[in-house]
């Protein structure tokens, strides 16, 4: 019997503390160190320094709305998987574990994206 989707359960209350637990101050450390050096390399990398916002390691870069879905193909062909934030914006949101050489990769991915 499904009731609903939203509702808590025990087994999903669960998950989220265990998930939680995994959430310490060295991995928040990590996570405001890896973003810092994201939102630079990116800002270093892209011509015409266009705005880069977020918070740790999600990431939001203004490409404008005529180019966001194209990017967004040309990064899918890169390998690199972003998504669209709003009219014009590509939003980037790598996983904790995410190594610095991916975010590298990112940066590269998406200078070739824009042409």
């Amino acid at each position: 019997l499904h009731t609903s989707t939203f509702a808590g359960n025990p087994v999903a209350a669960a998950g989220v503390l265990a998930a939680l637990s995994l959430v310490t101050p060295e991995c928040l450390a990590r996570v405001t160190e890896l973003g810092d050096r994201f939102r630079a390399a990116l800002t270093d990398a892209l011509p015409g320094s266009p705005p880069i916002r977020g918070r740790g390691l999600m990431i939001g870069v203004e490409v404008g709305a005529k180019r966001r879905d194209l990017i967004l193909k040309a990064l899918q062909r890169e390998r690199v998987l972003a998504i669209p934030a709003g009219e014009d914006v590509v939003r980037f949101l790598p996983p904790v574990t995410v190594e610095p050489a991916e975010l590298d990769q990112g940066v590269e991915a998406l200078i070739r994206a824009q042409g």
